[in-house]
């Protein structure tokens, strides 16, 4: 649970500093993070490719068009988010499987590994 309590304040304060870097400023911005957070976890329930590409543009523009930003403003700042999101968290991936790989769920990790060389 720590893990993913972890991983969401990550990814809203990433998408946070995403939406200040692009020029959007005080409360708002926060609206905005949290936002954005709220409808791209919403989105995730419905089964869609792999890492959402599509899904994860769409329901930012909806929830950034919602507070009255521009849907074309939206859209070019949707796709920098996603990016930032994959960057940050794949230190935090990388961490636990190494973890993993040293911990109690070590060799079913590695008998994984092994059986999918073959």
């Amino acid at each position: 649970m720590v893990w993913v309590v972890l991983s969401w304040i990550l990814l809203l304060l990433s998408t946070w500093l995403g939406i200040m870097g692009m020029n959007f400023f005080g409360l708002f911005s926060v609206r905005m993070a949290l936002t954005v957070f709220a409808a791209t976890n919403i989105i995730n329930f419905i089964p869609a490719s792999p890492g959402a590409i599509g899904f994860f543009e769409y329901s930012t523009v909806l929830g950034l068009s919602g507070l009255g930003v521009d849907s074309t403003r939206a859209l070019a700042v949707s796709l920098p988010l996603h990016l930032i999101q994959y960057i940050s968290l794949l230190p935090l991936g990388a961490v636990l499987y190494a973890l993993a790989l040293h911990g109690k769920y070590g060799d079913a990790v590695r008998s994984v590994i092994h059986k999918n060389k073959k």
